[in-house]
């Protein structure tokens, strides 16, 4: 098969400028939730960096695209040393991460007649988190996290958010992801 060469990144960076500096403010200065949510993986042997950013604010941005903001942004942020340690950069949305395998633990809660929030209550305090927040129909919403520690600490921030709910939350894997959340 022949090789193909392609070009990575946007014809014009400030085609999505925007998108680069508010990348980079969050790797200059993370927030503990919400998007986007950044994962890099160190390759100890060689020491580069593959980075995953999910990011719903990808929806209709095109892949090569969202290397070129990822890359723009590492290197406004940390540095032409850094950019030039990254092997991979990939962008997903929340979607395609949870499609992806990326986002495997799920945060649902269990919200009983007798508890003494709202529905309203309970996805305001979801949002705040934010991260990978979905609703679904008549089910209140999930929060997706790539691992059980993110989860836990997720369940840490609604309860400082929303103090009642302690009881109501429980930690799921994907591969255990009930019918209702398809």
């Amino acid at each position: 098969m022949p090789v193909k060469r392609r070009n990575i990144g946007p014809a014009d960076p400030s085609d999505h400028r925007g998108l680069v500096d508010e990348l980079a403010g969050e790797l200059a200065s993370p927030h503990p939730f919400g998007q986007p949510m950044i994962d890099e993986d160190v390759f100890t042997r060689t020491g580069l960096l593959g980075v995953t950013v999910i990011w719903d604010r990808w929806q209709g941005i095109a892949d090569n695209q969202r290397t070129g903001i990822i890359l723009a942004a590492y290197e406004t942020s940390r540095g032409i040393e850094e950019k030039n340690r990254i092997s991979f950069a990939v962008g997903n949305t929340v979607d395609e991460a949870i499609e992806a395998g990326r986002l495997p633990i799920l945060l649902v809660p269990h919200l009983r007649k007798s508890d003494r929030m709202t529905l309203a209550q309970l996805r305001a305090a979801m949002k705040q988190v934010g991260g990978a927040y979905k609703e679904d129909g008549d089910f209140p919403a999930v929060l997706y996290f790539p691992s059980q520690e993110d989860a836990e600490a997720g369940i840490q921030k609604l309860i400082e958010v929303l103090p009642e709910s302690t009881e109501i939350w429980g930690i799921a894997s994907e591969s255990a992801r009930p019918s209702w959340a398809n």
